[in-house]
């Protein structure tokens, strides 16, 4: 199930109260810790990771849920890059 939500508050708000505990707190330990870029988490040293609630959060998604949703994710991303590669090749 994907979620409709268009900010970060209305996803959390959308989760379910034990799940929304522990997004929240790896989130505030993301921001307070980490670099983060687009699609990444950057890290100096590994004492800088709250393992404990990172794992807690990957134990919550399904290794076969996750794998469909990259794959979805991937089909979707294909299909934009081909649709630019016509759109740029017609103006060319």
């Amino acid at each position: 199930m994907q979620s409709k939500a268009t900010t970060v508050s209305e996803y959390l708000a959308s989760l379910p109260a034990d799940r929304r505990q522990v997004v929240e707190t790896v989130r505030k330990v993301i921001r307070a810790n980490l670099d983060m870029g687009k699609a990444c988490v950057r890290f100096k040293t590994a004492e800088d990771l709250a393992l404990e609630v990172i794992g807690e959060a990957f134990k919550r998604l399904p290794a076969k849920m996750y794998i469909e949703q990259y794959q979805q994710v991937r089909t979707a991303n294909a299909k934009v890059s081909a649709a630019k590669s016509v759109k740029t090749r017609k103006a060319v």
